[in-house]
C-alpha cells in the first residue's frame, strides 16, 4: 500500500502536518508564520533523515475534536533502528509518544531525539532546566542560550505580535534523565539561536563503546503547543467550578474528573481548578510497584483529561476548561490552551 508523503489537518487558522520521510517529522503552521517543526531522531550517529517510511496514517474523530497520527520509520544502517510515533493533536496541543528500538539483536547506544526548531521570530525565549528553581527569560535572544547535561524541561518562544510556540518535556521525566542511571553514560542538551531560529537539541543518551547498555526499546513523551495572537480563552462565565488536589497522573484524579463530567448536564461550562503542572515522584501514580521514586510531571495527564472530558461533554453541548495555578513552567502556552474552549478541526 502506498504511503502518503504527508498528512495534514487544519483548525482555526493553524495546521499540523506529518511527513512520511525526509529531514522533518512534523510541522505546525499558521496563516502568517509557522510555529515549529521537528527533525528526525538519530541513533548511533545515523540520521533519521535517511530513514525509510513504513507507515503514516491519520485518524480524525467524528466530533472533529482530535486527530491522531501514527508513523513508523526504519533507519537502515547499523543494526537498523525502528522509530514509532503516535501523535494526539487537539486544541493546538500535540502529545507525542515515541518508541525507538534496535532491530536484529542490537542495542540503542547513542540517541538524539528530534531537534525542535522554533520558526517564530523570537522576541523572547523562556526555558526551564531540570534542577533549577525558576524559569529563565532571555529577551532579544542571540547565540547559545544553554548547554549542559541537565534535561531541558521547557522552552517557550514568543514573537513580537504575541504568537507563541512551546515544548515541554513529557510526563516521563525519569526517562529523559535515563542516562544518569547508566554508569559511564551522559547526556547533552542545548538551546541556541541558529539562522534566526531557536533550536533545541536533546542528546538523551551518549555511551562509549566500553559501556554496557541494556537491550531494550526506549520510550519518550513530549508536549508541544502553539497559540496565535487573540486566541479564544476561557468563556466569560463558568456554570460550575470544582477543584482537584494532588497529581493528575494519579488514577484517583482521573476518576474524580470522570465523575464530575458524567453528572454535568446540557449547555454547561465546567471549570476545573488545580495546582498543576507539578513534579511528583510517587511511583504509585504510574501504577509501578517499585518503591524507589519515579519522577514525573502531570501536565500530559491533565491534557488527556481535558480531551476526554470535552469529547464526552460535546455530546450534550457542554465544555470543560482547566485552570492550573502552578508556575512550574511560567505562563505556559499549554495551560492557556487548556483554559480555552476546544478548537475544532475543519472538515
Amino acid at each position: 500500500m502506498k504511503i502518503a508523503d504527508e498528512l495534514k489537518v487544519f483548525a482555526n487558522g493553524s495546521s499540523f502536518t506529518a511527513f512520511a520521510a525526509g529531514e522533518y517529522a512534523v510541522e505546525a503552521g499558521g496563516e502568517k508564520e509557522n510555529f515549529f517543526r521537528l527533525g528526525r531522531i538519530s541513533a548511533a550517529g545515523f540520521s533519521g533523515a535517511l530513514a525509510l517510511p513504513e507507515k503514516l496514517r491519520c485518524h480524525r474523530t467524528n466530533d472533529n475534536l482530535c486527530a491522531e497520527f501514527d508513523s513508523v520509520n526504519v533507519i537502515p544502517f547499523g543494526c537498523e533502528y525502528r522509530v514509532k510515533r503516535h501523535w494526539t493533536v487537539f486544541s493546538n496541543i500535540a502529545l507525542l509518544n515515541c518508541d525507538i528500538a534496535a532491530d536484529n539483536g542490537g542495542v540503542v547506544r547513542d540517541l538524539e531525539l528530534e531537534p525542535v526548531e522554533f520558526l517564530l521570530k523570537a522576541e523572547k525565549v523562556e526555558f526551564r532546566i531540570y534542577g533549577e528553581n525558576a524559569v529563565r527569560t532571555v529577551n532579544a535572544p542571540e547565540g547559545e542560550l544553554y548547554s549542559g547535561s541537565a534535561a531541558v524541561l521547557m522552552v517557550r518562544v514568543t514573537a513580537a505580535d504575541g504568537a507563541q510556540a512551546e515544548y515541554i518535556c513529557g510526563d516521563d521525566i525519569w526517562r529523559h534523565r535515563g542516562a544518569e542511571k547508566i554508569a559511564g553514560a551522559s547526556a547533552e542538551y542545548r538551546i541556541a539561536v541558529e539562522d534566526g531560529k531557536v533550536v533545541l537539541t536533546r542528546k538523551v543518551l551518549i555511551t562509549p563503546d566500553e559501556v554496557t547498555v541494556e537491550k531494550r526499546p526506549w520510550k519518550f513523551k513530549s508536549i508541544f503547543s502553539w497559540r496565535t495572537p487573540g486566541s479564544v480563552t476561557v468563556p466569560e462565565s463558568a456554570g460550575e467550578e470544582f477543584a482537584l488536589e494532588g497529581c493528575f497522573a494519579f488514577a484517583f484524579a482521573r476518576r474524580e474528573v470522570r465523575k464530575v463530567v458524567r453528572r454535568t448536564g446540557k449547555d454547561a461550562v465546567l471549570l476545573l481548578k488545580g495546582e498543576f503542572p507539578r513534579l511528583c515522584d510517587d511511583p504509585a501514580h504510574l501504577e509501578r510497584p517499585a518503591k524507589h521514586p519515579v519522577e514525573h510531571c502531570d501536565l500530559g495527564a491533565a491534557a488527556a483529561d481535558y480531551l476526554w472530558a470535552n469529547r464526552e461533554l460535546a455530546k450534550r453541548g457542554s465544555v470543560m476548561v482547566m485552570k492550573g495555578s502552578s508556575m512550574l513552567y511560567g505562563e505556559a502556552v499549554t495551560l492557556a490552551n487548556l483554559n480555552s474552549v476546544p478548537v475544532l478541526f475543519e472538515e
